[in-house]
């Protein structure tokens, strides 16, 4: 009776482990280069991940970012003081950390990719804060390459953008279209 009393939990044991092993989450191995940072989106929770070899649950996202990129912004049109239509074109390098990443992930999880993010969250921002910036000004003085207040915009841009990214640099051209 004994004998089988110790067989019955022997198999209720190993029944148990094998069970709980099978539950166990698959994981797969990354890496992030040296310019790459990582944003883990699960069911349960999501991370930042610095540069290096980290194991990712399978059901789990990855996004990556480059920790230093560059963007063109598709020109687009702004108007002057005296309401006259000018175009813009805008070409920025900028940075990215660990804390930039962490406030915009719930955006995040709803993109695939960082393309979708600045097309739905950078490009904007830049866009909304040149026209605003601009519209004091004589498109004369916009024209211009180096009219005096062009590093306000520029200022201005960039901390309008702090919670996305920290602006390393900003050309800015902007013009009349003769057609």
């Amino acid at each position: 009776m004994r004998l089988i009393a110790i067989n019955v939990i022997l198999i209720l044991l190993s029944s148990s482990l094998i069970s709980c092993g099978q539950n166990s989450q698959k994981q797969n191995e990354i890496k992030l280069n040296d310019n790459e940072l990582g944003l883990i989106i699960s069911k349960r929770k999501r991370y930042v991940l610095e540069s290096g070899e980290h194991k990712l649950e399978e059901e789990s996202k990855l996004i990556r970012f480059k920790k230093v990129d560059s963007l063109m912004v598709p020109e687009f049109e702004i108007i002057d003081f005296n309401a006259k239509n000018l175009y813009c074109q805008v070409q920025i390098t900028y940075s990215l950390t660990p804390k930039h990443i962490e406030k915009i992930a719930d955006f995040l999880e709803w993109v695939e990719s960082i393309e979708s993010y600045k097309k739905y969250l950078i490009i904007p921002e830049i866009r909304s804060e040149i026209r605003s910036s601009t519209e004091n000004y004589k498109a004369i003085e916009l024209e211009k390459v180096n009219f005096k207040d062009k590093a306000e915009i520029e200022d201005k841009v960039a901390e309008s953008l702090t919670d996305y990214i920290d602006l390393i640099s900003l050309e800015l051209k902007i013009f009349e279209k003769i057609e």
